[in-house]
């Protein structure tokens, strides 16, 4: 909650409540910096507002500029107004939909169309480029066609891509991404690239072109926090910076802040990015509930015997009664025929009668055992 309000452009973020002119930080070249400032000292922002210029509007024109702050300024006074008419509680301002966001920080000079099969949205986006990006109307299209949109541009295939830790290069190396709690680690491999005559030479080429492609990556997957890119090891220093500068040069284009640190004698390189919101791993899945994420399950073996001891436990704690045993059905059938000496034994011995039932909603290694005393009691047993 804040009265800090910031109300986002294409280019520039408008802040009523503070008096201040500057551009992003992560824009750091100085002569950038400067050549911004005098744009936006041009365009006379008002004085008693904020106004910070964003990375988009590095290579933005003065018109351009112009053209956002008065869009801002002119949404910032239908929300006073608002303000001065609507009786609380109620919304004042919500930031602009999906598409309208989507438009607002990815559409650039080299955009050649946007397809939109959606009439009211087609709508809102053509007003929204009409309002703020006069001229770029003419590359918005609405789609008619029979075939579903996604579909007749692979899209669902490029996002099931975007998931897969396994990313092939077009060289034929390849680079593996894998996502943990503490951090993301990606391991290069040289897999079948050998073009250079050189060791040295191959190694190089393949780092390289795993570099660009590992800032694509993280961009488009929207991960954040600490990354640990482990390349294949180089000797000479130089094809270590020539590496470094590659992937500073791939990630330029990331509106999420990053640092990179000098890549080690090892071959690793550590780097931060900006944790914004949930990565798009994280948006499209959720843990299984089998495994709890890892992608690993116990096997039939290790779960049987896992299996006996906590059966022996409850015998050993309950003593007479029924013992429920709810299983899947693989590891149900692999119990009854592996151990089913094992709990005859366990029944006639401990005057115990053993009920094993399939419960489909259970994963392999999962196991839940309930006892039922003399008295009828049922009782789930904690190993």
């Amino acid at each position: 909650l804040t009265t800090y309000l910031s109300l986002p452009g294409k280019f520039m973020v408008l802040m009523p409540a503070i008096a201040r002119h500057g551009v992003s930080k992560k824009i750091t070249d100085e002569e950038n910096r400067k050549r911004l400032r005098r744009m936006l000292s041009q365009i006379e922002p008002p004085q008693d507002m904020g106004v910070i210029i964003r990375t988009a509007g590095l290579d933005a024109s003065e018109d351009d500029l112009r053209r956002d702050l008065d869009h801002l300024l002119e949404l910032w006074q239908a929300i006073q107004q608002r303000v001065a008419l609507a009786k609380a509680p109620c919304a004042i301002y919500l930031e602009g939909d999906l598409v309208v966001r989507v438009i607002r920080d990815n559409l650039t000079p080299d955009t050649e169309e946007i397809l939109v099969d959606d009439r009211e949205t087609f709508l809102k986006a053509r007003d929204f480029l009409q309002a703020v990006y006069p001229g770029g109307q003419t590359r918005l299209s609405h789609y008619r066609g029979s075939t579903p949109l996604f579909h007749k541009h692979d899209v669902e295939h490029q996002l099931d891509r975007l998931i897969d830790r396994h990313v092939q290069l077009a060289s034929g190396a390849s680079i593996i991404i894998e996502q943990t709690e503490a951090m993301i680690t990606i391991d290069v491999n040289s897999g079948r690239f050998r073009r250079k005559r050189s060791n040295a030479a191959t190694i190089l080429a393949v780092n390289l072109e795993a570099a660009r492609e590992i800032g694509r990556q993280l961009r488009l997957r929207d991960i954040g926090g600490l990354v640990l890119i482990d390349f294949i090891d180089m000797e000479p220093a130089d094809h270590r910076q020539q590496v470094e500068d590659a992937l500073r040069e791939a990630l330029a284009a990331d509106k999420a802040r990053t640092r990179v640190v000098p890549i080690s004698l090892l071959g690793v390189l550590e780097m931060t990015r900006q944790r914004v919101r949930p990565s798009l791993r994280g948006t499209m899945y959720t843990p299984c509930p089998h495994c709890g994420g890892t992608g690993t399950v116990r096997s039939r073996e290790s779960t049987g015997l896992d299996f006996i001891r906590i059966l022996r436990a409850a015998v050993e704690q309950n003593g007479a009664g029924v013992i429920q045993v709810d299983m899947s059905r693989d590891t149900a059938l692999y119990v009854a025929n592996k151990y089913r000496k094992t709990l005859a034994e366990i029944e006639s011995h401990s005057r115990v009668q053993i009920e094993i039932r399939v419960r489909e909603e259970l994963g392999p290694s999962e196991i839940r055992l309930y006892t039922t005393d003399e008295s009828g009691k049922t009782t789930l047993f904690d190993a």
